[in-house]
């Protein structure tokens, strides 16, 4: 938004001084130099310096009619060269409680995901999804709800698994559109029960990336990006 405001404010600058410039162009004459003849009182044989009247010396101003095609054909091309080249892009800021709202809102999905995969909630996992959302994991992209919920269908539900996420940085593009990265660790046992061992432990280590819409219903999940740096088994 601050981008937009400057260049804006260096359009107005641009056209305000070649406006400007022009019209003084247009305007400027060559004030006429006087000779001034010395006269002589008849009476008082004293030399008197002829003035010439004020109104004499001030040039004429051109009509507006015919200084305004002159300068618009010099600003017009000008200006809508500058209008071309420089991309007016309107961003609806948030306020800054609503832009605390909506990251907390988009870091809070990333949290509800590994929450659901953690406690075998797995049906969960698409309702964090728009509806033609899409997850891209170790074995391909799926896009749609009933796509998502087949990838987390396929997990063995005997296995237990802890998700640690951090390092969450926001970036909000709009009012509608957040984007958000962030690593995970997984931690992954087949024993069902009790303590298991950290032997060859965690499973896997990457990135999340993250599109974040608003929709009706919220803040959803309009693409999530799994790369995995270390690790075999996929997700």
């Amino acid at each position: 938004m601050e981008a937009n405001t400057l260049k804006r404010s260096h359009l107005s600058l641009f056209i305000t001084l070649l406006s400007s410039t022009l019209l003084q162009k247009a305007l400027a004459q060559k004030v006429p130099l006087y000779r001034t003849p010395l006269l002589r009182d008849p009476l008082l044989k004293v030399p008197l310096l002829k003035v010439p009247l004020l109104k004499d010396r001030l040039p004429s101003i051109p009509s507006p009619k015919t200084i305004w095609p002159k300068v618009w054909r010099w600003l017009a091309p000008a200006t809508l060269t500058l209008l071309v080249s420089t991309p007016l892009q309107a961003v609806e800021n948030f306020a800054p409680d609503e832009a605390l709202r909506a990251e907390a809102a988009c870091i809070q999905l990333g949290d509800l995901y590994a929450n659901y995969l953690d406690t075998g909630q797995y049906a969960l996992v698409p309702t964090l999804f728009a509806p033609q959302g899409s997850f891209h994991g170790q074995a391909g992209k799926y896009t749609g709800r009933e796509s998502v919920a087949m990838v987390f269908n396929r997990i063995d539900k005997n296995q237990r698994s802890i998700h640690v996420v951090s390092n969450q940085m926001v970036e909000i593009q709009s009012r509608n559109l957040v984007i958000v990265t962030s690593y995970f660790t997984t931690y992954q046992t087949d024993k069902t029960t009790g303590v298991a061992t950290l032997q060859a432990q965690p499973v896997r280590i990457g990135r999340y990336t993250d599109e974040c819409v608003r929709g009706d219903d919220g803040w959803l999940f309009q693409s999530r990006v799994m790369d995995v740096i270390f690790g075999q088994q996929t997700e």
